[in-house]
């Protein structure tokens, strides 16, 4: 269809009304010029004959025949013109309806294209959105779980000093404080709130010990700020600097958190948790061979500390060097037997060697220690799948769904189920 120009057809339609008009215009005149030439001579002749005869009747009849005559002329004149305007008035609704038309087709041509294109629009994005959630998947389920410890704190309990009330806090880990230890935190944080809105100013160790209630209500950028405050009162605390580290860590700024770990080390060359932490936070920004140089140093110096062989045994998993993967995990398990983490993880190495029963057991070792580990019980329902055991798979999959309606997504898109993806039992759990 050509391009269609509304200011065109407008040009068009007033050029073919003027048209009409002159042409109206012009015949009437010329035809009654032509009629009014060859009439007068006529009554010319018959006015001089009358006149020369002197008769009034035949004045009066030619004065009523001109009168007659220029009547019937008028009125053919007229109907021309209405017939002549009639056509053109026809003409120019033709020309305006088929623009119209044209427009009408034009539009409804578009609005389909247009219905077409977000169609595609819609399935594409779709498409991508698919595409992407299963690349997400499978990349979970590849290292599914496989988190880094790194310990905010390890500090024995001689060097707690007496706050408030003189009691001392012991801290391992402040990722597996015991609710007496956070209740103590909870205290001894209210308390230093207390005592900041009475103007008391705060030491060192009051900034150093409320770090520790932020970073376990997961409060990362104010224990950073905690930290850093106990620090500029004691530089050389180096507790303190590897606990800035952790929340620099956590705040997913990994560049920093090494510089801080190793400040901690030069100041605490044994530092075995320090350097533990250094191994994750290099692992997180991809170096893997610095990391597990990291870790070794954290194990020649308490070669009992599970942390480190558990953060050793996941880089070894990412590299898919399961063998070595195994032997951390089960030397994590061997220094910390209620590691469920560490369970957990052996299980899947399992899964990747085939060994489904031995899995099985792991996650069940998992799920002992921690009954809610919806991971657990969803890594449960793959090596059931794997087994092809589906009433087992559904049982354990349903579980995992229970706890964490997320698993149902990565049902959909983890390969290990894929043989059940168009089984109806399984579709009606994951819809």
């Amino acid at each position: 269809m050509g391009k269609f120009s509304v200011k065109g057809y407008k040009m068009k339609t007033a050029i073919i009304i003027i048209f009409l008009l002159s042409s109206c215009f012009s015949y009437s005149r010329n035809n009654y010029l032509k009629i009014d030439s060859i009439e007068f001579e006529n009554r010319i002749k018959k006015i001089e004959n009358a006149l020369c005869k002197n008769n009034q009747d035949s004045l009066r009849n030619i004065r009523n025949d001109i009168q007659e005559s220029f009547r019937k002329e008028s009125k053919d004149n007229l109907n021309t013109m209405i017939a002549i305007i009639g056509i053109g008035i026809a003409v120019i609704l033709a020309l305006l309806y088929f623009p119209i038309y044209q427009i009408r087709q034009l539009k409804k041509k578009i609005l389909a294209e247009n219905k077409t294109m977000q169609d595609d629009i819609i399935k594409q994005k779709k498409e991508l959105e698919d595409e992407v959630i299963k690349q997400l998947y499978e990349l979970e389920s590849t290292v599914i779980n496989l988190r880094l410890k790194v310990d905010p704190l390890s500090v024995e309990a001689e060097n707690i000093i007496k706050i408030l009330e003189q009691r001392k806090i012991d801290i391992s880990s402040l990722d597996k404080i015991s609710e007496d230890t956070k209740n103590k935190l909870f205290e001894l944080n209210a308390n230093i709130e207390q005592r900041k809105e009475l103007g008391e100013k705060l030491t060192a160790d009051d900034y150093f010990y409320q770090g520790f209630s932020f970073y376990d209500n997961e409060e990362y950028q104010n224990a950073f700020d905690s930290w850093d405050k106990a620090l500029r009162k004691n530089p050389t605390n180096y507790d303190a600097l590897n606990n800035k580290g952790t929340a620099l860590h956590k705040l997913e700024k990994y560049e920093e958190a090494i510089k801080c770990f190793d400040k901690a080390i030069e100041l605490k060359p044994d530092f075995n948790e320090a350097w533990n932490n250094k191994g994750a936070a290099l692992d997180n920004l991809g170096k893997y061979e610095e990391a597990i140089k990291c870790y070794n140093n954290s194990i020649e110096l308490k070669p009992d500390y599970s942390n480190a062989w558990f953060n050793k045994g996941t880089l070894y998993g990412k590299l898919k060097n399961y063998e070595n993967a195994i032997i951390c995990y089960d030397k994590a398990i061997e220094f910390k037997p209620d590691d469920y983490q560490a369970w957990n993880n052996r299980g899947n190495v399992l899964i990747y060697f085939g060994k489904y029963e031995d899995a099985i057991k792991c996650f069940d070792q998992t799920i002992l220690l921690k009954p809610n580990d919806s991971i657990s019980w969803f890594n449960k329902a793959r090596a059931y799948s794997l087994m092809k055991e589906k009433n087992e798979m559904l049982i354990n999959l349903k579980k995992a769904i229970e706890l964490n309606n997320e698993w149902k997504v990565s049902a959909k898109y983890n390969e290990t189920f894929k043989e059940y993806w168009d089984d109806p039992d399984f579709k009606k759990l994951v819809e």
